[in-house]
This record gives structure tokens, sequence and C-alpha cells, in this order.
């Protein structure tokens, strides 16, 4: 051990260690991610035979098996052809909760001058990706689809003018609102004509964008955890809500 005010020793010994020691931690992490890929492998194929065994399929069992249906370079086209010919048009609702498997099933089928495909979606809705969902599939589906085959819905039908005026005001502060600008870009819309009022509570306008602010755990110290905030971020809105109704 060195104190404080110590040098490190020279040796030839002691770099040559460190160099072993720094190979060994990599080779321990190849191992540990090795092992993983295994048992994952193995889980996979114990499941897809157990439930080819008990005649059982999933909605991902839907998906997989058609797309390695379709992907078979003598069957595959054939069988495109003859769902294209079943369903000619196709669209897709909320397509920014796709992955990149249901995207290259629509791919297959759909990439060809006569389809009809269209592509519905929002990427400030993208929450499902626990689900597998893939906001970096929306971005190349946008990127893939040509300017002139691009539209915009400009027109909010469901919220009040303030709240629309809120949210644009909002993503309008940082051009990286999104983060990937180069895929995601937010684009202002107005209210409809005719938009319902505001919501009255007490006489009162209820403003239409709140927001919560948790101070930090101690007078300039960090902001407050994830784990932390939660909590009292869902008993904030729970109350909130209670009151409103009330």
């Amino acid at each position: 051990l060195l104190k404080k005010t110590g040098t490190d020793p020279e040796h030839p010994f002691f770099h040559l260690f460190a160099d072993f020691h720094d190979t060994f931690i990599r080779l321990r992490a190849l191992q540990e991610a090795g092992l993983l890929h295994e048992a994952r492998r193995f889980l996979l194929d114990t499941l897809d035979r157990r439930k080819r065994e008990q005649g059982l399929l999933t909605f991902d069992d839907l998906l997989t098996r058609l797309d390695q249906a379709l992907a078979r370079p003598d069957s595959g086209p054939r069988l495109a052809a003859r769902i294209f010919e079943r369903y000619p048009a196709a669209m897709v609702d909320e397509f920014q909760d796709t992955d990149p498997l249901q995207y290259r099933l629509f791919n297959r089928i759909y990439h060809r001058d006569d389809a009809a495909l269209f592509l519905i979606g929002d990427p400030k809705q993208a929450i499902y990706s626990f689900r597998g969902a893939d906001i970096f599939t929306y971005i190349r589906a946008r990127q893939e689809t040509p300017t002139t085959h691009r539209y915009t819905m400009t027109t909010n039908y469901r919220a009040t003018a303030a709240m629309v005026g809120a949210v644009n005001r909002l993503f309008s502060l940082r051009p990286d609102a999104f983060i990937f600008t180069e895929g995601i870009v937010f684009q202002p819309v107005q209210a409809a004509a005719g938009a319902g009022p505001p919501l009255v509570v007490d006489g009162l306008e209820v403003t239409p964008f709140t927001a919560l602010l948790l101070a930090a755990e101690k007078d300039g110290g960090k902001g407050m955890s994830k784990k932390d905030a939660a909590p009292l971020a869902v008993a904030r809105c729970a109350s909130e809500i209670v009151r409103l109704l009330a």
C-alpha cells in the first residue's frame, strides 16, 4: 500500500501485471456475455420445441413464423404476392409502437409500386419499448419514405386551444427536444376551429399545462433520484385527479 505522498514503484513486473489484469477483466466480461448468450439460445430453443410438441402458438410466433416464411428464397416471394393479392392495401395505426420484425413484414409484402401502405404514427407517443417497440423503426420508415409521400396532420381536434399552445411552446424551446433530431422533428399544430372551452373548476380556468418540480435532497445537492421521485409524482397526480373530480 502506498501513502498519499508516496510514488508508484517502477518495475517491469508491475506494467506486465497491469496488462494481465486488464486482459483478465475483459476476458471475464466476454465469458459472462457468452454464457448469457448461450443461456438465451437454450431457453428460446427449448421454449420453441415445447410449444411445437404441445401445438401452441403465441402472438409472437405468428409474426416470427410469417417472417421466416417470407424470407425463404424459393417460396417467400410467392407468399408475399398471395398476401398482397388478398390485402392490396394496409393501414398501420400507432406505427411508432412497431418493432423491426413487424416493419420487415410490411416491407416484404408491400414494397412494390402498386401497393397502398399507410403508416400513421407520432414518435412523441412511443411508450411501448418494454414490449419491443423501437423508435428507430419509425425513424427508418420515415427516412425510407419519399418526402412527396409524407403528410403531417397540422390540426389537433382533441385538445383546447390553450393546451395546444402550451404543448407547442414546450417542445419548441429546444431544437433537440426529441434527441434524435435527424429523424424526429417537432411540428407545431393548431387547435381545431371551435375547439372546446377550457376546463373550469370553482369558477377558475385550469391551467393547460402544469409541471411538478421536486426539490433536491439537500441544498446544492443532486436532484432526486427517479426511484424516489416516481412515488411522489404518482401521489401528486392522484391527488390532483381527486381534486378535479370532487
